[in-house]
């Protein structure tokens, strides 16, 4: 990201969370087959199904942190082996979404919620609705996550919500989207001078040497 100066969204059926309510990995049959008990024909199921797996497919996520003193985000992400030598990037969200507007890629942001028992809170009868009954129900599908394994990780997520191809979609960002960089305790000096040259380039990125 920083040497790229770009933001990366993931597809959504890409993600590597087993606990993601990803429609292309999860098991939902139990739900579908409350919708047949209540008298939904086959036909219009399936076609249902596929529709929002197939919408489902072309949204990209950016998972990002609400601070840089997250110490749980810092031990996952940005550590090797207990060695705290990664770096976290602070982004100023707005001038993200209005850089990004200007090149015609419309993003939202969205908070995470966290619950016991994930499935159970969606309302899966909403996903055979209309647009904005489905629109509302995909937004709950990929803004809920187990609280058990992920709360602490307290996340913001940039959505995108045109289909793309691969992987990954990483439009260009403006170096004015980034406010600070936060380098990890452990750094080595070498990784340090690295990072340190890119940022002489953009003088206004602060820099943190702790966390």
């Amino acid at each position: 990201m920083l040497s790229g100066m770009n933001i990366q969204f993931t597809r959504a059926d890409s993600l590597n969370d087993e606990f993601e309510m990803n429609l292309s990995k999860t098991n939902i049959q139990t739900h579908i087959e409350d919708l047949r008990q209540i008298g939904i024909p086959e036909h219009i199921l399936s076609k249902k199904l596929e529709e929002t797996i197939d919408f489902f497919r072309g949204i990209g996520i950016c998972s990002c942190g609400k601070s840089a003193q997250n110490e749980v985000l810092w031990e996952r992400y940005a550590s090797t082996e207990g060695i705290e030598d990664g770096i976290c990037i602070e982004l100023d969200q707005d001038k993200v979404i209005n850089h990004l507007l200007t090149k015609n890629v419309k993003i939202m942001t969205l908070l995470v919620s966290y619950y016991d028992n994930v499935s159970e809170i969606l309302p899966w009868d909403l996903f055979l609705g209309s647009t904005i009954e489905k629109q509302f129900f995909l937004r709950l599908l990929y803004t809920s996550k187990l609280k058990s394994k992920w709360e602490a990780e307290d996340e913001i997520r940039f959505i995108y919500s045109e289909p793309f191809p691969d992987k990954h979609f990483r439009p260009l960002l403006s170096s004015k989207c980034l406010k600070s960089v936060y380098f990890g305790k452990d750094m080595s000096k070498k990784q340090r001078i690295e990072i340190g040259q890119i940022l002489n380039r953009h003088p206004h990125i602060k820099r943190y040497f702790s966390h």
